[in-house]
């Protein structure tokens, strides 16, 4: 008798949609939440509680072997290891008439013809009806092993089998059984996609092979820079995305350094006279050619550091001072808001260099941003 009417699983990508199909809501990956007995996937590993129904005593075993004992048995009856001999003699009676298989009259012959010869010949087109080529020259007995060789897997080279084991299997070579086995459970690939999607990612392959297999994807924030990762690792970290953590990780950096760039900005407006480069209006904003993340990460790997938000004061000291010898030697541009969230949105702020710079000059001369920005100044000499 099964006694346990409540279990304990983790939300994994193989169980969301059936424990959701219950009514159960989702939180997250990996999280505890309970179940009932009667909606636990038939394949769980979780251990249930079980009274023997013939010593009344308590055991436990997996809820994946309680189900599979109780789906072939004859006798829909629960035993523990002691009792099991007693179920077996119900079970043979009611199904043979007698308590122990041996004593059949067909069983008797079969175990007295268990060594019978088989022909070589017949052996090998045996081998041939699995698409398997046999090795082996000749044949003794049934419980010799033979060996053969898998086309389909040649690199994994010579294998062996009994012929008492080749004749009870649907496929012969033990790398096919092991793709079939796990082709049955790969995960569907519009599941995988959809675990992508779930963490603002686009998946960019066209087939899903498994879990340990890499995979391209991008991240919506970043569209420009493809990642690669495997499904496991891709589910594991919170954040899949490498630049998403670069910039949590540098927010605070950014933010401080920022501070000390005013020499800087007021350098570069005077050297272009106070006025956006395209339009010659007193509203601008300072824009960098090269992305301040960029110049950053630069002086970070200049000086040896790795990336965190808790930098001692030397270090900070350090990274000001590199950042400030990259900005006197490199003044920035002076172009209006509009102009700027319009660069932005088409080259992105990452990764940004004066070469996108001037292709945005060249498009916006060229008349291609009019009518998103209903106005042309005049051309003006970009010196880098």
């Amino acid at each position: 008798m099964l006694l346990t009417k409540m279990v304990t699983v983790k939300w994994s990508p193989t169980n969301i949609n059936h424990y959701k199909l219950f009514g159960y809501e989702y939180t997250k990956l990996y999280q505890e939440f309970e179940v009932k007995i009667e909606h636990l996937q038939k394949g769980s590993k979780v251990r249930v509680e079980i009274q023997c129904d013939y010593c009344q005593n308590i055991f436990t075993k997996t809820y994946l072997d309680y189900i599979y004992e109780n789906e072939k048995a004859i006798i829909h009856k629960d035993c523990c290891k002691n009792c099991k001999s007693i179920k077996t003699k119900e079970s043979n009676l009611l199904v043979y008439g007698v308590d122990n298989v041996n004593k059949l009259k067909e069983i008797g012959e079969k175990i007295s013809n268990k060594n019978t010869k088989y022909n070589y010949d017949l052996i090998k087109c045996m081998f041939e009806e699995k698409g398997l080529i046999l090795v082996s020259k000749s044949y003794n007995k049934i419980h010799d092993k033979l060996e053969y060789i898998c086309p389909k897997h040649i690199q994994c080279g010579i294998q062996k089998i009994t012929l008492a084991d080749f004749i009870n299997r649907d496929v012969g070579c033990i790398y096919c059984s092991l793709e079939i086995r796990s082709s049955k459970r790969r995960l569907g690939f519009k599941y995988v996609k959809d675990i992508f999607k779930s963490k603002d990612c686009l998946l960019l392959e066209d087939k899903y092979i498994n879990t340990n297999t890499k995979m391209k994807y991008i991240c919506l924030k970043h569209p420009d820079n493809i990642q690669e990762n495997t499904l496991n690792t891709f589910i594991q970290v919170i954040n899949p995305c490498l630049y998403c953590r670069l910039e949590n990780n540098m927010s605070d950096l950014i933010k401080r350094l920022r501070w000390c760039l005013n020499n800087w900005k007021d350098k570069s407006k005077e050297f272009y006279n106070y006025q956006c480069v395209f339009t010659g209006s007193n509203k601008y904003e300072v824009h960098h050619l090269y992305s301040f993340t960029n110049i950053i990460m630069w002086a970070l790997d200049n000086l040896g550091y790795k990336i965190n938000n808790n930098y001692s004061i030397d270090q900070f000291i350090n990274i000001k001072n590199k950042i400030l010898e990259y900005h006197n030697n490199n003044l920035g541009i002076c172009i209006s808001k509009k102009i700027h969230i319009l660069f932005h949105k088409l080259y992105k702020k990452y990764n940004n260099t004066p070469e996108q710079f001037e292709e945005f000059c060249q498009r916006y001369y060229n008349g291609e941003f009019d009518n998103d920005l209903n106005t042309r100044g005049a051309l003006c000499q970009i010196i880098n």
